[in-house]
């Protein structure tokens, strides 16, 4: 992979070469980006980092991210450039290969909703800064900020709201359950929960604005869901 830094004042790029991987999981490139450059007078400026997704291997998602954790270019098989403006300040940057992200959506009010993969940082001010409450349910309702992946949660929002999270792949997920009712999250994929011993579940409800039944799980959302007995719940999108 290269990237190429353009100035507005300049003919030519400048460019680093970065050697594509192999497949160990996962990789991190960092980047440090002066758009001013070394032209003066140190005004407002604008840099393009560009790349050849012909030089990615086949195995990891490429993305890239701010060094705060924003995700600004989510796929970059399909977005080949980004833009970087600012004064004569340095923008540092995280080139990314490895599991995809994931977008949450989260609607004004409350929404009931899970991790679809194991985050880089399970802090509820960083996955959802513009969150206002979280809760957990273990026997009674438990505000928290700290959201793991299988979990389900209540989280509260004063505005439609989109975040994208990075982390690793979570394909399957098994929890022992007491009987009765508890508030469970679901894996990276759409799933038909089971148990062991089997047929220990007597209902599940997702809510979208208003409580519904089904059987199936999907990756982001939380349910509600009742075991006859005790009994070993599994998730498995393996």
């Amino acid at each position: 992979m290269k990237t190429e830094l353009y100035s507005i004042e300049n003919d030519g790029p400048y460019a680093t070469f970065i050697q594509k991987n192999g497949e160990n999981y996962r990789f991190q490139w960092q980047l440090s980006v002066n758009p001013h450059g070394n032209i003066m007078p140190p005004t407002i400026r604008t840099a393009v980092l560009s790349w050849d997704p012909s030089s990615f291997n086949n195995i990891h998602a490429y993305f890239l991210r701010k060094q705060t954790g924003e995700v600004v270019v989510k796929n970059m098989r399909e977005t080949k450039t980004y833009k970087v403006t600012g004064d004569d300040s340095e923008q540092k940057f995280i080139i990314e290969a490895g599991y995809p992200p994931e977008d949450i959506n989260l609607n004004s009010g409350w929404d009931m909703i899970s991790l679809p993969i194991i985050p880089d940082t399970t802090d509820l001010a960083s996955l959802f800064p513009e969150a206002v409450i979280a809760y957990a349910f273990d026997q009674s309702y438990q505000e928290t900020t700290q959201l793991k992946p299988g979990k389900g949660y209540w989280i509260k929002t004063t505005s439609n709201l989109t975040y994208t999270i990075t982390g690793q792949a979570f394909d399957y997920y098994s929890i022992n359950l007491s009987q009765g009712w508890h508030l469970i999250g679901c894996v990276n994929d759409t799933v038909i929960p089971r148990t062991n011993p089997e047929n220990q579940i007597s209902v599940i409800y997702g809510f979208d604005n208003f409580y519904y039944i089904t059987n199936r799980l999907e990756k982001g959302k939380a349910y509600w869901i009742k075991v006859k007995e005790s009994c070993e719940l599994i998730l498995d999108a393996r």
